[in-house]
């Protein structure tokens, strides 16, 4: 299965990183995109573009800016 999250600052959430923007909906996707993941579904996130995100594979998470 095939599942797109749009989620325009899970970015911190997914990578470590900064979490200032952050909130429960952006934790709950993020939990559950690693879960289907991890049970191998395809998993995409869609993020705002920002100078200090990457585009790139996350813990088997494509994630596009």
């Amino acid at each position: 299965m095939r599942i797109a999250f749009l989620s325009l600052n899970a970015y911190g959430m997914l990578t470590g990183g900064d979490t200032g923007a952050t909130g429960g909906a952006q934790i709950q996707q993020a939990m559950v995109g690693r879960e289907l993941a991890a049970r191998g579904h395809d998993v995409y996130f869609v993020e705002e573009p920002s100078p200090e995100k990457e585009a790139g594979v996350v813990d088997g998470i494509r994630v596009y800016l």
